[in-house]
């Protein structure tokens, strides 16, 4: 079976693209599959280039610029001609340069994408309107990422045809819980409006009056960086909060964190959470999109109403204040991760895939 996964593109460790390099790898690793990625956008992060090398995942990119850009399409059109695929993998809405190089024509290849957010978020009218007519026109199978997920597609596009598949994570050594912890928290996440990082700060603001050595460790990047550079520097909370940038690994940084926070306002299923809870971290987390899913409250972490600040400053409070019970629920996120690795993922949408070729036979 050979597969196309594609992507807007690959120059940041976000959590589709962290998601699409696990999945990439481990389809790879089966021996009826052959892998290849596009991605749209020229830059790749070179962690992405080396893990996707060392397994055989052919890498190409397109070279694309932003908006309507024909000749990436003609690009795109002539890489999928000569791969000829079974299965064309779409991830982060790339309907637009496909539709632009092979327009509504039914093709030998079967059509998916995978929703990793709230469906409709952030997506346009002209990939609302794509999408909504290759459905129409029963040219794209979706997946959720969480069953919240699909039941929200299928209430926004009717006669969607989508069905769920948790993410996975790629699981390491067990992580030895005794390592040093140079802080109390840890959020991985874009530094973008979305990911909410403002409540967050808020809440530590409040923590360290009675806390005054408790630290937050905010790994990732995004527009909103020099703003919360700002927030810190002006509210004295430098000893507080900490900023790591955008890393390639981030799991020596996860081991040296006692408790994963997350502050989001809106989530599919998060990588970051999951990444977490391979390394035994506890969770906290709002109660949104898919967390719930993976975040059973007060077992391996606990939930917050999303947006809410005095949910939230109880939380950290009281992990600081309870450390051991916080240190067991993250033990019990070691074997629970086993349960979505990405090897059963990527095992699911392999059988996904060939039910949808087998269906297309048989109607054929």
């Amino acid at each position: 079976m050979k597969i196309v996964e594609v992507i807007n593109g690959l120059q940041k460790r976000g959590g589709a693209e962290v998601f699409l390099a696990s999945l990439s790898t481990q389809l790879q690793a089966n021996p009826d599959c052959k892998v290849f990625v596009i991605s749209l956008f020229g830059d790749v992060d070179e962690s992405f280039k080396k893990s996707l090398n060392e397994k055989g995942v052919v890498l190409l990119t397109c070279n694309k610029k932003q908006g309507i850009d024909f000749k990436a399409a003609k690009t795109f059109k002539k890489m999928i001609l000569d791969i000829n695929p079974d299965i064309i993998h779409f991830h982060l809405s790339c309907l637009p340069v496909y539709y632009l190089a092979f327009g509504l024509r039914k093709r030998k290849w079967l059509l998916f994408e995978t929703f990793h957010s709230i469906p409709g978020a952030n997506v346009g009218k002209l990939k609302t309107l794509l999408r909504k007519t290759y459905i129409k026109k029963s040219l794209l199978t979706f997946i959720g990422i969480s069953n919240e997920i699909t039941v929200m597609a299928k209430k926004l596009y009717s006669g969607i045809k989508c069905f769920t598949i948790p993410n996975g994570v790629s699981l390491n050594e067990t992580p030895k819980l005794n390592a040093d912890k140079k802080y109390d928290f840890i959020i991985v996440a874009s530094l973008i409006e979305v990911k909410n990082h403002s409540l967050l700060f808020e809440a530590m603001k409040e923590i360290v009056k009675n806390n005054p050595l408790a630290k937050l460790l905010c790994v990732g990047d995004g527009s909103l960086k020099d703003t919360y550079l700002k927030y810190v520097e002006d509210n004295s909370l430098k000893n507080n909060i900490s900023f790591a940038g955008q890393v390639s690994f981030v799991n020596d940084l996860l081991m040296q964190s006692r408790c994963f926070v997350l502050s989001s306002k809106r989530e599919g299923n998060p990588i970051s959470i999951l990444e977490a809870m391979s390394c035994g971290l506890p969770i906290i987390a709002p109660r949104v999109g898919g967390v719930p899913d993976v975040v059973i409250d007060g077992t391996n972490g606990f939930l917050y109403d999303c947006g809410s600040k005095e949910q939230l400053i109880k939380l950290l409070d009281y992990s600081l204040k309870h450390e051991d019970e916080m240190a067991k629920n993250g033990k019990q996120n070691i074997n629970y991760v086993k349960k979505i690795s990405i090897e059963n993922c990527a095992n699911d949408y392999i059988k996904s895939f060939s039910d949808e070729l087998e269906r297309r036979k048989k109607d054929e």
